[in-house]
Order: C-alpha cells, then sequence, then structure tokens
C-alpha cells in the first residue's frame, strides 16, 4: 500500500505533518 501510493502517500504526509507540526 504505501509503496502503491504516491501522489496520495504525498498528500496524507503532508496532513500529517502539518497536524504533528501544530
Amino acid at each position: 500500500m504505501l509503496k502503491k501510493c504516491t501522489l496520495f502517500d504525498h498528500s496524507e504526509k503532508r496532513e500529517v505533518n502539518q497536524e504533528a507540526a501544530t
């Protein structure tokens, strides 16, 4: 799943990063 995801992974990572950064 992680390997299959690319654009989605980027979007999810960005969202998680923003939440974690807060």
